[in-house]
């Protein structure tokens, strides 16, 4: 189930999405004329090239884009990746539409001459219409994902958005997922639907209590570890957190090492080691991967499914592939939450904590731990639009996932890096 903002009316909130959809009925009705002077005929098949066209554009993008610009595969996208992935889908559903029209014109001569034309006509209305609407959702979709807050929050509040997103079929915002992913302006899954509305908890905790942090990190930190490794799929590196959860046994989430066939553990000081590990679990729709690590010696953190809202807490994790680091976070609250999965092609639902917190890409697949060092949940994900705001997988979410891999030793596959 998604959750769609209810848009008030009459009375018009830019910050909100009637901004954007007042821009789309405006523009509707000057497609819908124009429409009605191209004829159905002629609109099916320049809108079935264009859409063709977009998504050979959208399924090439991601990989053209890699080739100019190599880059770890969890790090911010460049601008030139994002102008140039854009550039591929431009040109490729203008060549689309090219060869749509050059057939429909063809087809279009032969109605013009019948009493037909008046339902051709209308059908060209209609069709120019709804081809706006699935234009301006595809659009959408990448957009959400960029790092420009004002667009993602007039997205993810346009009732109109909502609308088409809720009879679009799954196939099409599958084929869109690589180049929504381009534009993300951090190496996080997307936690909601990207024209969802979800509320979130009123961040009207107090600020995280930095004086927990000391305590917490000399209990908990040698477990707390750094993940690295090659997404061969994709010929990129990879890297972000992970934590000792059961004995040679280390938790992390399944975007940290999606496509990785052998990632490595690094352990820190005192004893700081590179260790070779294998993925014996992958859970692509939890965000939950565990990996077994022969060598490894540290004794495993324990759980603690106790953490409620305004509970003080610490991120643990290797931002930005640096040093660990552990910064103090806050409960600000626990809710179910529908999304996609980390290839963007299934709708899930996961228990989810959200944290004030500053959250960046390399934390991934940290815990979430406890004032007494215990590991609270799993870190995941940051939010795009407001700073200092994190997701954390709970206990409840991880806890079948970490029992099944406990014990595990056989390589599983990680099936891709896209």
């Amino acid at each position: 189930m998604l959750f769609f903002a209810k848009t008030p009316a009459p009375v018009v909130h830019p910050a909100r999405g009637d901004l954007l959809d007042l821009i789309l009925v405006v523009v509707a009705l000057l497609y819908a004329v124009r429409g009605y002077r191209r004829g159905v005929i002629l609109g099916i098949l320049s809108f079935g090239g264009w859409l063709a066209g977009a998504g050979v554009g959208a399924l090439l993008a991601p990989r053209i884009a890699r080739v100019f610009f190599h880059t770890n595969l969890n790090a911010t996208h460049s601008l030139g990746q994002r102008v140039l992935g854009l550039a591929v889908v431009i040109v490729f559903s203008i060549i689309g539409e090219y060869f749509g029209v050059l057939i429909g014109l063809r087809f279009r001569r032969a109605a013009f001459a019948t009493p037909l034309r008046i339902f051709d006509s209308i059908g060209g209305a209609a069709l120019s219409v709804a081809g706006l609407l699935v234009v301006a959702w595809l659009v959408a979709t990448p957009l959400s994902a960029a790092p420009f807050p004002k667009i993602a929050r007039q997205i993810k509040h346009s009732a109109i958005l909502a609308a088409v997103d809720r009879v679009m079929p799954s196939v099409i915002s599958t084929a869109f997922s690589d180049l929504a992913r381009l534009f993300q302006q951090h190496g996080f899954p997307r936690v909601f639907n990207p024209f969802s509305g979800n509320p979130l908890p009123a961040l009207v905790v107090p600020a995280p209590n930095a004086g927990v942090v000391p305590p917490t990190i000399r209990k908990a930190g040698p477990e707390v570890v750094k993940i690295t490794g090659l997404a061969e799929s994709c010929s990129l590196e990879v890297e972000g957190s992970g934590f000792v959860y059961a004995p040679q046994h280390v938790m992390t989430n399944a975007h940290v090492v999606a496509g990785v066939r052998s990632p490595r553990v690094t352990l820190p000081a005192p004893g700081a080691a590179t260790l070779a590990a294998r993925v014996v679990l992958y859970d692509p729709d939890r965000d939950i991967a565990i990996l077994y690590v022969p060598a490894l010696r540290r004794p495993p953190l324990r759980f603690d499914g106790t953490m409620k809202t305004r509970a003080d807490g610490v991120v643990a994790g290797y931002p930005e592939n640096g040093p660990l680091k552990a910064v103090p976070a806050r409960v600000a609250g626990e809710q179910e939450v529908t999304g996609p999965n980390i290839y963007g092609n299934k709708e899930v639902t996961r228990d989810v904590y959200t944290l004030r917190a500053d959250v960046r890409h390399g934390n991934s697949g940290g815990p979430l731990l406890t004032t007494s060092g215990e590991v609270g949940g799993v870190i995941f994900a940051a939010n795009a639009e407001v700073p200092n705001v994190g997701y954390a997988l709970t206990h409840r979410e991880v806890s079948s996932d970490a029992r099944a891999g406990a014990h595990r030793t056989s390589a599983v596959s990680t099936q891709g890096c896209d």
